[in-house]
């Protein structure tokens, strides 16, 4: 659980759907990116985290990964034992920080969503 809160209070953290997201980026420079909220319906019993980073990709076009974090129990049993049924697309990530140090050169920018913008329901 510690992994998922530490991704809530990131800079580059928002509540945005896809759409929300692209538009948020386009335009950026290559390496920013947004942490969000996956809408991947994850199985009953299913005890981690699903997120995306969106990012503006090399070709400038916007691009998305699935992440996957495990709760805090799995990650002690992880590679003990058989692994959790997770979303075959997703990247197991033990380590927010770590994650996005070693792959920095493509994930550099965080962009910071003020909060009124993304909380407030529109009407």
């Amino acid at each position: 659980m510690q992994e998922y809160y530490k991704v809530r209070f990131l800079d580059g953290y928002c509540n945005l759907d896809r759409n929300q997201a692209e538009k948020e980026l386009q335009g950026k420079d290559v390496g920013s990116y947004l942490i969000r909220d996956s809408s991947y319906e994850k199985p009953f019993g299913e005890q981690g985290y699903y997120f995306v980073i969106s990012y503006v990709h090399e070709s400038k076009k916007i691009g998305h990964k699935l992440i996957y974090i495990p709760h805090d129990d799995q990650v002690i049993i992880l590679f003990k034992m058989q692994p959790p049924k997770i979303n075959k697309t997703a990247i197991v990530v033990t380590d927010i920080d770590e994650y996005l140090k070693k792959n920095s050169s493509q994930f550099n920018n965080p962009i910071v969503i003020s909060p009124s913008t993304t909380d407030t329901p529109q009407f």
